[in-house]
């Protein structure tokens, strides 16, 4: 399984750049949308399952806490998924190495604020992480 990982410090755009990603792979051709639930602390935080590309990606926008990251993994193990993309809050370094919790992550880091000048910056990276599923 391929592990995308978008690291970022609380409110730095995680949860906005995987529903971005998200929102770039459901227009795709042939995509099907399996699932989609709102979860998480935050009510803009979600977990998602999309088929495409003949692949299952599952998308888990939240991870601020160790056990999100966790079980988001376990989640995607269990729906055999080609993709798991997902979060991981800074803060969790403290205690946590991202690379021990999610072997062979290709991580990415979330802009930090997305203000109107970056904003196309930040719609290239989206694109960017969407082009690698």
């Amino acid at each position: 399984m391929k592990i995308i990982t978008i690291k970022g410090r609380k409110n730095s755009g995680k949860t906005t750049t995987i529903r971005n990603i998200y929102q770039k792979v459901t227009v795709m051709k042939d995509s099907k949308i399996l699932d989609f639930t709102p979860a998480g602390f935050d009510k803009t935080d979600f977990d998602a399952i999309v088929s495409v590309k003949n692949k299952i990606v599952v998308f888990r926008s939240y991870g601020d806490g160790i056990s999100y990251v966790r079980t988001g993994l376990q989640y995607a193990k269990s729906k055999e998924a080609d993709v798991f993309i997902n979060a991981w809050n800074s803060d969790l370094d403290k205690n946590y190495a991202l690379l021990e919790e999610l072997p062979e992550a290709e991580i990415h880091e979330s802009p930090v604020q997305i203000s109107e000048p970056l904003r196309m910056q930040w719609i290239s990276f989206s694109n960017l992480i969407a082009s690698k599923i």
